[in-house]
């Protein structure tokens, strides 16, 4: 949304005397989009002075939104993974991860506590090893 003159756009209607107070006198604003097309929020630039943006700084907005829409998804993205790290460390059920050799690759402090196997005892093992006598 390109606004060149907060003071005479319709949308600005209620906020007019806050953008007044502020000194904002133009919005361009561009959505912000997760991959799947989810709007995130909102990238504005402000201006003091009535203005519309050329083709050079519409590509810049557009582009900041862009990465701020990856930026969002990666700090959420490592937010669920800490999240699933911490529930795998504290799940009271034991717990392997093995890799696409059918190597296992981590095991969770209840998998050594129910199983007796140390982590160090049981990576890089099938985990038929576990079945075995």
């Amino acid at each position: 949304m390109l606004v060149e003159d907060i003071q005479l756009h319709g949308y600005w209607q209620r906020y007019r005397e806050q953008a007044a107070r502020a000194q904002l006198s133009a919005c361009w604003s561009e959505p912000i989009f997760d991959v799947s097309g989810q709007v995130l929020g909102t990238f504005a630039i402000y201006h003091r002075q009535p203005c519309n943006p050329g083709p050079d700084e519409i590509h810049l907005l557009k582009h900041a939104a862009n990465l701020a829409g990856i930026a969002i998804q990666r700090h959420r993205a490592e937010e669920s993974l800490q999240l699933s790290a911490m529930v795998y460390q504290h799940s009271s059920e034991a717990m392997l991860v093995s890799d696409v050799e059918n190597r296992i690759i981590a095991v969770n402090p209840s998998f050594t506590r129910i199983t007796g196997y140390a982590a160090e005892e049981i990576i890089g093992k099938n985990p038929s090893y576990l079945g075995s006598g």
